[in-house]
């Protein structure tokens, strides 16, 4: 895996989220609350690859990422709330510097999940999208390109 493969994978799910989130916003579109779920769950993958982006851009590694570069770089994790804390020592001019609460509580597994363990979160998600993770993508991208 190259170090540009997570920048691409964030632009992805943002885009994916992006287009979800435009498209069902005051309107009927069946089961809502499970595509703002989907959305849920593929932010995280936003934040979390985008973070790693940051990371190994910013620590230099090798173009081709290893599972021992990640390793080297506490990179192996997929908690949110570690690699955001990580990402704030690390790069200190990184916007923004809070993460909402919605992603304290994401995890890889909550795509197994009925959307009730994550409702409250779902409520707000045009908020996060809007106020965290474009502001984060924007900072990194024009930072690492």
């Amino acid at each position: 895996m190259k170090i540009a493969d997570y920048r691409d994978a964030a632009n992805k799910h943002f885009q994916t989220c992006t287009y979800i989130i435009k498209n069902t916003t005051g309107k009927y579109c069946g089961d809502k609350m499970l595509l703002h779920s989907n959305v849920y769950y593929l932010s995280g993958y936003v934040v979390e690859c985008l973070l790693k982006y940051a990371i190994l851009q910013q620590k230099h590694a090798s173009k081709n990422v290893s599972k021992e570069c990640l390793e080297q770089y506490n990179l192996i994790s997929h908690d949110l709330c570690k690699l955001f804390q990580n990402a704030i020592q690390i790069l200190p001019d990184l916007q923004p510097k809070n993460m909402p609460d919605a992603f304290r509580n994401w995890h890889v597994e909550i795509r197994y999940e009925s959307y009730g363990s994550h409702k409250v979160h779902l409520e707000t998600i045009d908020s996060w999208m809007t106020n965290f993770i474009k502001p984060l993508r924007q900072s990194i991208i024009k930072k690492y390109g």
